[in-house]
């Protein structure tokens, strides 16, 4: 199980990936923040740092559309390849667990 969201960014001081108690869920190279290519390392980071709201959000999602394709399956063409992606996402997040 991850560390509870939601995560920030903290790229100066000891830079890491603290979660909502402040703990350090990431260590962080903080010299790649200044060199070429710091600015990839920076979005990548804020990527990593938004995963638990967009594991949650994935698994709403999935939740919601699970119930609407059981109720209206006509009029939500397109939801089963959309809850297969919901779901590759969410196993890989999760290690294959639900």
């Amino acid at each position: 199980m991850h560390a509870r969201g939601p995560w920030r960014v903290e790229p100066f001081g000891p830079a890491a990936i603290r979660n909502a108690e402040g703990q350090i869920v990431v260590m962080l190279d903080h010299a790649k923040f200044q060199y070429p290519g710091g600015e990839q390392y920076l979005a990548n980071v804020r990527l990593m740092a938004a995963a638990p709201e967009l594991l949650e959000a994935c698994q709403t999602a999935l939740d919601w559309l699970d119930r609407s394709v059981e109720h209206a399956p006509i009029a939500l063409g397109g939801g089963a390849e959309l809850a297969g992606a919901l779901r590759a996402a969410v196993a890989k997040a999760t290690g294959g667990q639900s």
